[in-house]
Formats: C-alpha cells, structure tokens, sequence
C-alpha cells in the first residue's frame, strides 16, 4: 500500500466517496519524508515516500470538482 495524502476538493472527496477498497486513480507527484525515532544511542533516521495527490477520480465514475484540470490522454493512435 502506498500513503496518499490530499488537500482541498481532493480531501473532501476522498472523505465523502472512499471506502475501505473503494479503486481510484491518482495524479501527484512523489514526496519523502523522514524523521527521527528514539533517543541518544537508539536515534534511528526514518524515511517514507508518500504521494501527493494533484487529482482524484473515484472508478466507478465521480470525479473530483475540478476534473476539467485533469491531464489530457495522451495515447497514441
């Protein structure tokens, strides 16, 4: 599994429409973050890479408010 985190309109529709295995598709870009656990001798560097989400669509068709902004497909003929 990966961690997503959404902001805005995005935030509000995963928080309305998703569900334990509901199936998405996600637009973002990749963030990492890290942080340290522990103390003195036992300080230990922890890292993760997250995805930001730019754009969400919910598949079995709502889209997200502004879905106008989504990347044209860009397949070809």
């Amino acid at each position: 599994f990966i961690e997503v985190k959404a902001f805005g309109e995005e935030a509000q529709l995963a928080a309305s429409q998703l569900t334990e295995r509901t199936k998405v598709e996600i637009i973002g870009h990749i963030q990492s973050e890290s942080w340290t656990s522990g103390k003195g001798k036992n300080a230990k560097k922890q890292y993760r890479q997250i995805v930001v989400a730019d754009y969400l669509k919910v598949l079995d068709g709502a889209l997200a408010p502004d879905q106008d902004d989504a990347p044209a497909d860009t397949e070809a003929a």
